[in-house]
């Protein structure tokens, strides 16, 4: 007798469990959207989703908690699939990169040409001509430590050398 009772009670609860669906879920019964839409790739582009906002929210936590005084933060994904804050702190602009995990890359600060030590100034002038010079920026980065990064623009193309404080060129 008391299977019965157990049995009625499983019905009952699968039931209403179904009937709740049914008043909660989207009707793609009817309509374009029935014909078009796949629920399993609706799911993975909504999880999908859900993984780029989770990385976004990391690189911003971990962005926070690194640059606290920052100000006109703008975030982009780059070229690189790094997410890149620019900002501003204590009067410079800098940009940060951070992974899809939310790891952080680097960071880079713009100079001026007058902001290099000596030893870097010095290997510009006898290996390079300063007045190609596009852009300058301090570079601190993750695995690489410090070193400056100097574009140049030669024969119509874009040259990056990147220099230790000390002048040791390390690339070009």
């Amino acid at each position: 007798m008391y299977k019965y009772y157990y049995i009625f009670a499983a019905f009952l609860f699968c039931a209403s469990c179904s009937q709740e669906n049914a008043q909660t879920a989207p009707d793609t019964t009817t309509g374009p959207a029935a014909q078009t839409t796949n629920s399993t790739e609706q799911v993975a582009r909504e999880n999908t989703a859900a993984d780029a906002d989770g990385a976004m929210r990391a690189a911003r936590v971990n962005f926070e908690r690194q640059y606290p005084n920052a100000t006109d933060v703008e975030w982009e994904e780059d070229a690189n699939g790094y997410y890149e804050a620019t900002f501003k702190q204590d009067g410079n602009k800098l940009r940060a990169d951070y992974t899809q995990q939310g790891a952080w890359v680097e960071t880079e600060t713009s100079l001026k040409y007058d902001d290099l030590p000596k030893a870097v100034q010095e290997v510009i002038e006898s290996d390079y001509n300063k007045d190609e010079i596009t852009e300058i920026e301090l570079v601190q980065h993750s695995d690489r430590g410090e070193f400056y990064d100097v574009e140049f623009k030669q024969k119509g193309k874009n040259m990056d050398v990147e220099i230790r404080d000390n002048g040791e060129v390390i690339n070009q």
